[in-house]
């Protein structure tokens, strides 16, 4: 992964929409609840960034996917942790990326990019769920 390309700027705080990969593959039944069970790790989380950039970032954003277009990249993003981290992505955008300009100072672009999730590291979820439930549990439960 450290021998992979960094994109360098950090997109929108306020321009993020993304979802979380599920894991998991669920099977109807007659009655009561589906039937769930771990299909595989590592699915990719899906989302759409947005980038505001200056002209000198502007010209990197391109300079840089046309360089790299169709190859996995290293992407600072805030997905399934609650501090930024260094994520494999790539860029999904088939049908083009969607850019608003104001002027030629300030343009806009969208990014559609598939990430990988972070290594699940069981030991860590336990402790911060244990955490929470002590720091958070209701009178009387």
């Amino acid at each position: 992964m450290t021998d992979l390309p960094k994109f360098m700027l950090k997109p929108l705080r306020d321009g993020y929409g993304f979802s979380i990969a599920r894991n998991n593959v669920s099977t109807d039944t007659s009655s009561g609840w589906a039937n769930q069970r771990r299909d595989q790790t590592g699915t990719p989380h899906r989302l759409t960034a947005t980038y505001k950039c200056t002209p000198p970032n502007w010209q990197y954003l391109v300079a840089f996917l046309r360089k790299h277009e169709g190859q996995p990249f290293l992407a600072y993003l805030l997905l399934d942790d609650t501090e930024h981290r260094w994520y494999q992505c790539q860029c999904l955008d088939d049908d083009g990326i969607p850019v608003t300009s104001k002027g030629d100072q300030i343009f806009t672009a969208q990014l559609t990019l598939e990430a990988l999730p972070l290594p699940i590291d069981s030991a860590a979820d336990t402790a911060i769920i244990e955490s929470y439930n002590l720091a958070n549990d209701p009178p009387g439960l």
